[in-house]
């Protein structure tokens, strides 16, 4: 039989464990559903391929949810550190590409001159 005091400890201990794994599931970006419950401040480490603002709305909470290159959309924290960055470098990327891509119109301009 364990003293009083050997149980207490075994106990601090568990709970101590119990903690940092509920602070690792917890440490995991906020997977998106219909709307976003809840939000994470954890980064999400996938290229973003696009992302939207949400506004809070009776369950639903303000967020930004943000798209990832492996079809994974997430629910962050409009005030996470790491979100604006990450969503400056996306807007760079794509206006980069939008500028070395050509237009339909010029697409068209260069088919029909051809002809």
């Amino acid at each position: 039989m364990q003293s009083p005091r050997t149980f207490i400890s075994s106990l601090a201990i568990m709970a101590i464990i119990a903690s940092v794994f509920w602070q690792r599931a917890d440490a995991q970006p906020e997977k998106y559903q219909s709307c976003c419950t809840r939000v994470s401040n954890e980064e999400v480490m996938d290229p973003i391929i696009g992302f939207k603002a949400q506004r809070p709305d009776k369950s639903c909470v303000a967020a930004v949810i943000v798209k990832t290159d492996k079809n994974e959309q997430f629910c962050c924290s409009p005030h996470a550190k790491w979100l604006k960055p990450k969503i400056m470098e996306f807007m760079r990327k794509l206006d980069r590409e939008t500028q070395t891509k050509p237009s339909l119109l010029s697409r068209i301009t260069t088919s029909s001159q051809r002809a």
